[in-house]
Parts: structure tokens; sequence; C-alpha cells
């Protein structure tokens, strides 16, 4: 019996009594665990994707028949949905909340920024100049 069990007979109570998704805070979760979730839950939304090897908790969910539809960070909610029913419409509203979520902290685009400090330029490199100097006979 792994630790993560509970997590598996939670599920598969509350999806009897509810219909096909089952919402719950990651606060209900540590008390259905027993312990605290890792800070990596709280801060990394792909803690919570499908991926089974992401982290031991994914195999519990996914082989209770569950999969994660709906990650709010910001509440600090999870929507587990039934895998054998259709999925809904909540991933479009999830993406659009998710971005004016982030439009709310910056008035910046989302991706701005994204690449900083990943390039380096060696002194004295001019950027005008062409790298191939045979480009403008061709």
């Amino acid at each position: 019996m792994s630790k993560y069990t509970p997590l598996a007979d939670y599920l598969q109570k509350e999806s009897g009594k509810r219909k096909s998704s089952v919402e719950v805070s990651f606060r209900e979760l540590e008390r259905v665990l027993g312990f605290k979730l890792p800070n990596s839950a709280y801060r990394q939304r792909a803690w919570w994707s499908n991926n089974v090897h992401n982290n031991v908790m994914t195999r519990v969910w996914k082989s209770a028949g569950f999969v994660t539809e709906d990650v709010d960070m910001a509440k600090e909610k999870v929507v587990f949905r039934n895998k054998q029913e259709p999925m809904n419409e909540s991933l479009p509203r999830m993406l659009d909340r998710e971005l004016k979520h982030h439009q709310s902290k910056t008035k910046a685009h989302p991706l701005r920024g994204a690449l900083k400090g990943t390039l380096r330029l060696v002194g004295g490199t001019d950027l005008t100049k062409p790298a191939d100097l045979g480009w403008s006979d061709r």
C-alpha cells in the first residue's frame, strides 16, 4: 500500500457522489493524504500534469481512472476528471483565466523576457554587420 492510496480511494468515492469530475483544493488533498504536498505542487503547474513520469502521485490518480483537467494555481484547486467521461470545455476557460491572471500582475506580454539571459555577445560584436559578407551579391 502506497502512502498515496488514500487519494485513489477518495477520488473513486467522490466520483460516485458527483458526476464525472472531482474538484478539490490543495489543502483538502493534504487532509486526505495526511501529509503536506511538496512546494512544487504550489509553485509549478507542471507538477499537476498527467505525465506518469512527473511524480508518484500522478500514477495514483491515473491508475484510479482520473486525469487532471483544470488546475487553478491562484486558487490552489484542481479538477480531476474520470477518464471514461468526455473532456468538457474547461481547458480554454482555464487558459484564458491564467492569461488574465498573468496580465493582472503585469502589463507586459506573457512571453516578454522568456529568453532573458540566454544570449551573450562577445565584446566588440557588431550586430549590424551581415554574418555572410557575400549575401548582397546574390
